[in-house]
Protein backbone atom coordinates (compact mmCIF):
# COMPACT_ATOMS: atom_id res chain seq x y z
CA UNK A 1 0.00 0.00 0.00
CA UNK A 2 1.25 3.55 -1.12
CA UNK A 3 2.17 5.84 1.82
CA UNK A 4 -0.38 8.47 2.56
CA UNK A 5 -3.25 6.10 1.48
CA UNK A 6 -6.35 6.77 4.28
CA UNK A 7 -8.42 3.98 4.45
CA UNK A 8 -12.09 4.68 5.42
CA UNK A 9 -13.41 0.64 5.02
CA UNK A 10 -11.75 -2.54 4.72
CA UNK A 11 -14.28 -5.71 4.01
CA UNK A 12 -13.15 -9.26 4.17
CA UNK A 13 -14.76 -11.81 1.27
CA UNK A 14 -16.85 -14.48 2.81
CA UNK A 15 -16.10 -16.79 0.20
CA UNK A 16 -12.08 -16.64 -0.32
CA UNK A 17 -10.43 -15.29 2.63
CA UNK A 18 -7.44 -14.02 0.14
CA UNK A 19 -9.77 -11.74 -1.05
CA UNK A 20 -10.00 -8.29 0.39
CA UNK A 21 -11.61 -4.80 -0.66
CA UNK A 22 -10.57 -1.15 0.59
CA UNK A 23 -12.30 1.88 0.34
CA UNK A 24 -9.54 4.43 0.45
CA UNK A 25 -8.81 7.88 -0.70
CA UNK A 26 -7.46 6.21 -4.19
CA UNK A 27 -11.21 4.96 -4.64
CA UNK A 28 -11.82 1.20 -4.56
CA UNK A 29 -9.12 -0.95 -3.96
CA UNK A 30 -8.98 -4.94 -4.05
CA UNK A 31 -6.45 -7.79 -3.16
CA UNK A 32 -7.11 -11.29 -4.34
CA UNK A 33 -3.35 -12.62 -2.55
CA UNK A 34 -4.35 -12.13 0.74
CA UNK A 35 -3.66 -8.10 1.10
CA UNK A 36 -0.12 -8.65 -0.09
CA UNK A 37 -1.18 -6.55 -3.53
CA UNK A 38 -3.96 -3.72 -4.14
CA UNK A 39 -5.15 -2.91 -7.29
CA UNK A 40 -7.65 -0.64 -8.29
CA UNK A 41 -11.21 -1.93 -8.75
CA UNK A 42 -11.83 -2.25 -12.36
CA UNK A 43 -14.65 -0.44 -13.76
CA UNK A 44 -15.06 1.83 -11.00
CA UNK A 45 -13.89 5.83 -11.32
CA UNK A 46 -10.64 6.32 -9.18
CA UNK A 47 -10.01 10.54 -9.78
CA UNK A 48 -7.64 11.80 -6.95
CA UNK A 49 -10.58 14.11 -5.28
CA UNK A 50 -13.73 13.11 -6.63
CA UNK A 51 -14.09 9.47 -6.31
CA UNK A 52 -12.73 8.16 -2.77
CA UNK A 53 -14.01 4.98 -1.80
CA UNK A 54 -16.47 5.35 0.63
CA UNK A 55 -17.69 2.02 1.99
CA UNK A 56 -17.41 -1.48 1.34
CA UNK A 57 -19.50 -4.58 1.84
CA UNK A 58 -19.43 -8.36 0.65
CA UNK A 59 -22.71 -10.19 0.38
CA UNK A 60 -22.88 -13.88 1.43
CA UNK A 61 -21.85 -15.29 -1.82
CA UNK A 62 -18.50 -13.13 -2.18
CA UNK A 63 -20.06 -10.11 -4.60
CA UNK A 64 -18.64 -6.44 -3.65
CA UNK A 65 -21.21 -3.31 -3.45
CA UNK A 66 -19.32 -0.60 -2.39
CA UNK A 67 -19.87 3.60 -2.70
CA UNK A 68 -17.41 6.01 -4.44
CA UNK A 69 -17.53 9.65 -4.90
CA UNK A 70 -16.85 12.90 -2.58
CA UNK A 71 -18.82 14.01 0.67
CA UNK A 72 -17.15 17.45 0.48
CA UNK A 73 -18.45 18.76 -2.88
CA UNK A 74 -16.88 16.56 -5.05
CA UNK A 75 -16.34 19.58 -7.54
CA UNK A 76 -13.23 19.61 -10.10
CA UNK A 77 -11.96 23.23 -11.65
CA UNK A 78 -11.74 23.29 -15.78
CA UNK A 79 -8.29 24.21 -16.64
CA UNK A 80 -8.93 27.69 -16.69
CA UNK A 81 -10.01 27.21 -13.15
CA UNK A 82 -12.96 29.24 -13.71
CA UNK A 83 -15.54 26.97 -13.95
CA UNK A 84 -16.66 23.52 -11.97
CA UNK A 85 -18.77 21.17 -12.13
CA UNK A 86 -20.33 18.70 -9.43
CA UNK A 87 -20.09 15.15 -9.28
CA UNK A 88 -21.96 13.11 -7.46
CA UNK A 89 -21.48 9.62 -5.25
CA UNK A 90 -22.30 6.50 -6.63
CA UNK A 91 -23.02 2.79 -5.53
CA UNK A 92 -20.92 0.11 -7.40
CA UNK A 93 -22.14 -3.74 -7.65
CA UNK A 94 -19.22 -6.23 -8.88
CA UNK A 95 -21.13 -8.68 -11.33
CA UNK A 96 -19.63 -12.07 -9.73
CA UNK A 97 -17.29 -12.73 -6.98
CA UNK A 98 -14.25 -13.08 -9.52
CA UNK A 99 -14.83 -9.24 -8.40
CA UNK A 100 -13.39 -8.36 -11.71
CA UNK A 101 -16.19 -6.58 -13.54
CA UNK A 102 -18.45 -3.70 -11.47
CA UNK A 103 -22.03 -2.02 -12.67
CA UNK A 104 -23.55 1.29 -11.13
CA UNK A 105 -26.61 0.49 -9.03
CA UNK A 106 -26.88 3.99 -7.57
CA UNK A 107 -30.10 4.48 -6.29
CA UNK A 108 -32.54 7.64 -7.58
CA UNK A 109 -36.43 9.25 -6.98
CA UNK A 110 -37.98 11.49 -8.86
CA UNK A 111 -39.19 12.72 -6.07
CA UNK A 112 -35.56 14.30 -5.05
CA UNK A 113 -34.40 17.42 -6.22
CA UNK A 114 -31.34 15.79 -7.95
CA UNK A 115 -29.06 12.77 -7.00
CA UNK A 116 -25.84 15.13 -6.57
CA UNK A 117 -25.40 12.66 -3.60
CA UNK A 118 -22.26 13.18 -0.77
CA UNK A 119 -21.48 10.60 1.27
CA UNK A 120 -23.46 7.34 0.63
CA UNK A 121 -23.40 4.11 3.26
CA UNK A 122 -24.56 0.68 2.53
CA UNK A 123 -26.36 -1.83 4.82
CA UNK A 124 -26.95 -5.40 3.14
CA UNK A 125 -28.45 -8.74 4.51
CA UNK A 126 -25.97 -12.25 3.69
CA UNK A 127 -27.57 -13.16 0.60
CA UNK A 128 -27.23 -9.05 -0.93
CA UNK A 129 -31.04 -9.42 -1.96
CA UNK A 130 -31.82 -6.56 0.81
CA UNK A 131 -29.39 -3.28 0.21
CA UNK A 132 -30.10 -0.17 2.04
CA UNK A 133 -28.15 3.15 0.65
CA UNK A 134 -28.18 6.51 3.51
CA UNK A 135 -27.22 9.01 0.69
CA UNK A 136 -26.19 12.47 2.29
CA UNK A 137 -26.22 15.94 0.29
CA UNK A 138 -22.99 17.39 -0.94
CA UNK A 139 -21.75 19.84 1.08
CA UNK A 140 -21.79 22.78 -1.15
CA UNK A 141 -22.48 26.47 0.19
CA UNK A 142 -22.36 28.88 -3.20
CA UNK A 143 -22.34 28.98 -6.95
CA UNK A 144 -18.89 28.62 -7.38
CA UNK A 145 -18.84 24.82 -5.91
CA UNK A 146 -17.23 26.14 -2.51
CA UNK A 147 -17.60 23.14 0.54
CA UNK A 148 -19.45 24.77 3.16
CA UNK A 149 -17.63 24.17 7.00
CA UNK A 150 -21.36 22.87 8.00
CA UNK A 151 -22.05 19.36 7.46
CA UNK A 152 -24.48 17.53 4.18
CA UNK A 153 -27.64 16.35 5.50
CA UNK A 154 -29.81 13.53 4.67
CA UNK A 155 -31.12 13.37 0.71
CA UNK A 156 -33.06 9.99 0.72
CA UNK A 157 -32.56 6.58 2.41
CA UNK A 158 -32.77 3.91 -0.04
CA UNK A 159 -34.17 -0.34 0.17
CA UNK A 160 -33.67 -2.48 -2.57
CA UNK A 161 -34.89 -6.05 -2.37
CA UNK A 162 -33.49 -7.12 -5.48
CA UNK A 163 -29.74 -6.65 -4.99
CA UNK A 164 -29.49 -2.95 -6.50
CA UNK A 165 -31.72 -3.58 -9.39
CA UNK A 166 -34.30 -1.47 -8.46
CA UNK A 167 -34.82 1.34 -5.22
CA UNK A 168 -37.26 2.83 -3.15
CA UNK A 169 -37.05 5.85 -1.29
CA UNK A 170 -38.20 5.19 2.13
CA UNK A 171 -36.94 8.37 4.00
Amino acid sequence: LAVGLVINKLACSPVDAKVFALASNKGILISKDGAVNFLQAAGIPSTIDVSYGLDVKFDGNGILYCSIGNERGGYYYGTSGASYSVVGSKVYKSTDATLSNFKNITPYSPVLSDSLYGRIELGLNSSGNAIYASCARKNISNTTGAPSVNSASLSGLFVSYDAGNTWALIL
